[in-house]
């Protein structure tokens, strides 16, 4: 699963993507609703070499992939290697946490959204995101 954003109507939003043989596929939460495939998200949106990624990324560097839909664009986080050779890495920290060692890593968001994994949910792991303006 990846780390997704993409603007609805100018608004950031933060989803999950996933590699389905060659192809991204994606989910955004909006509103009650959870938008995904191509009539909710306004065409098919193809990727391929996606690798892994995280919350947190340290040092000030992380790698985006674009993509163009229609008038849209919809943006991958992506981490095409290890830290030894980049330098940096992700992680998913405790939200209540947040605010603990500002010093050494930077929080990934876009305006007033964040990224945020319910990795224990019953249902199974869930990401979405936060408006942390409410």
């Amino acid at each position: 699963m990846y780390v997704a954003l993409w603007y609805k109507h100018g608004v950031p939003i933060h989803g999950r993507a996933w590699n389905n043989g060659g192809v991204l596929e994606c989910s955004f939460p909006y509103k009650k609703a959870e938008l995904t495939g191509a009539k909710d998200l306004g065409g098919q949106i193809q990727v391929s070499a996606l690798a892994i990624h995280q919350l947190w990324f340290h040092l000030n560097k992380v790698s985006i992939v674009r993509v163009k839909m229609k008038d849209d664009t919809f943006q991958v986080l992506q981490y095409p290697g290890d830290h030894n050779t980049l330098g940096f890495w992700y992680e998913w920290i405790k939200y209540k946490d947040r605010f603990e060692k500002t010093e050494d890593r930077q929080m990934v968001k876009c305006g007033d959204s964040l990224p945020i994994l319910w990795k224990d949910r019953k249902e199974g792991a869930l990401l979405g995101y936060l408006d942390n303006k409410t």
